[in-house]
C-alpha cells in the first residue's frame, strides 16, 4: 500500500515536471485558488480591466473551431513555473442569439514560439447551468452566469511559458455544437468573466 493517500504524477514529467508526489489529501496542503480575469485585449490577469463585451460565432461544422468561432485569453510569459493541482473553472457572464449554447473551456500550455499544448478542459450547456435536473432555457440576447468546471489536473507550466484560455462553443474532435448558428457574448474585464485555477507553490520538492 502507498505511504499516503494521494499519489499524483505532475505532467510533463521530469525536467520540466517533478515526477511522483505523495500527499495526504487533495488539492495538497499549501494549495489555493488563483483568480484571474478575462480582459478586453485578449489577457488573463489579476488587475480586471476595462469592462467590455468580446463574442465568437457557433462552430456548426465537423472540425476544429476557426478564428471567429474562438476567443483565447492568455497570459503573459510566466515570470516562474506555475503549478496546476486541483480543479479549475470559469465563471462567464454570457449571452446566446439562440435559445441555448454550449460552452467550451480549453487551458492550454504555450511556449515562447507558440506551441500549444492542450492541458485540461471542461463544458457546459448553457440551458444546464442550474443543473442536469432542472433545465433552464436561455433568454436569447440576455446575459446569463455560467460556471464550467475543468477537469482536475496536475501540471507544471515553466517559467517563460504562457497559459491560454480558448472559449468556444465545440471542443472539436471530444464534443461537436449541437445548437444553431448564433452568436455568444461575453462580458469581459471589471465585473465581467474569470477562470478560477487552483496552484500550488512551484518549488522543486514535494
Amino acid at each position: 500500500m502507498p505511504g499516503a493517500r494521494i499519489t499524483s504524477y505532475e505532467i510533463p514529467g521530469p525536467g520540466v515536471g517533478t515526477g511522483r508526489h505523495q500527499w495526504d489529501a487533495w488539492p495538497p496542503r499549501g494549495a489555493h485558488t488563483l483568480t484571474l480575469a478575462l480582459r478586453g485585449d485578449g489577457s488573463l490577469g489579476t488587475a480586471l480591466g476595462t469592462r467590455g463585451e468580446a463574442a465568437f460565432e457557433v462552430n456548426t461544422s465537423i472540425e476544429a473551431p476557426q478564428s471567429h468561432q474562438q476567443l483565447t485569453f492568455s497570459t503573459g510569459a510566466l515570470r516562474r513555473d506555475l503549478v496546476l493541482a486541483g480543479d479549475a473553472g470559469v465563471s462567464l457572464r454570457a449571452s446566446f442569439t439562440a435559445t441555448d449554447g454550449n460552452i467550451a473551456a480549453v487551458l492550454y500550455d504555450e511556449t515562447p514560439d507558440g506551441t500549444r499544448t492542450r492541458i485540461t478542459a471542461g463544458w457546459l450547456k448553457a440551458g444546464h447551468r442550474h443543473g442536469h435536473t432542472a433545465l433552464v432555457p436561455v433568454t436569447p440576447g440576455a446575459f446569463h452566469g455560467l460556471d464550467v468546471h475543468i477537469w482536475p489536473t496536475h501540471y507544471r507550466i515553466a517559467a517563460g511559458h504562457r497559459l491560454v484560455l480558448r472559449i468556444s462553443s465545440d471542443d472539436y474532435p471530444e464534443i461537436d455544437s449541437d445548437v444553431p448558428t448564433c452568436r455568444v457574448a461575453l462580458e469581459v474585464g471589471s465585473h465581467g468573466s474569470a477562470v478560477r485555477l487552483t496552484v500550488r507553490a512551484a518549488g522543486r520538492t514535494s
